[in-house]
């Protein structure tokens, strides 16, 4: 109800979410590890982005799951200082 009376009707249902997620929009006030911007996965979603512009065709749906998947398997052995080859083979 809250966001309802201050919000005008156009942002009513923003005004909501805010409300209702509320302890996640503050999050970063209360866990100092938490980055106060989104810059260090927008720079790893950049490399994805450029490559997939470049080499962008796959044959199916399952074709871009598959690229997307082993892309943040190797970018999170990556940040985990892990071999993605060695931790492929365990999954």
């Amino acid at each position: 109800k809250l966001g309802s009376y201050q919000c005008s009707k156009r942002y009513r249902g923003r005004c909501r979410n805010l409300i209702a997620d509320d302890a996640m929009v503050w999050r970063f006030m209360d866990d100092s590890e938490c980055p106060l911007t989104n810059n260090a996965a927008e720079r790893v979603l950049r490399n994805y982005i450029l490559m997939r512009k470049c080499c962008y065709v796959t044959r199916s749906y399952r074709g871009d799951q598959f690229r997307e998947r082993m892309f943040s398997l190797i970018e999170t052995a990556k940040l985990q200082q892990v071999s993605a080859y060695k931790w492929l083979r365990e999954i």
